[in-house]
């Protein structure tokens, strides 16, 4: 048992399955990953406009 958590339930779940653990939280961060990048996609504008203007407050020091 690695304690009574989320994460230890699935290492002793992958464990028992005989499945790498590391892998498997590898797969379950790439998929929490691509889903970010594709909800990032959205507000590129958004964040490209953000960063401009932190540059320019940056540059009235």
């Amino acid at each position: 048992g690695s304690g009574f958590t989320v994460a230890g339930m699935g290492k002793d779940f992958t464990t028992n399955l005989g499945l790498n653990y590391q892998r498997v939280m590898m797969l379950g961060l790439v998929i929490v990953w691509l889903g970010m990048s594709d909800i990032l996609a959205q507000y590129q504008t958004f964040v490209s406009e953000a960063l401009a203007m932190l540059r320019e407050l940056i540059g009235l020091r």
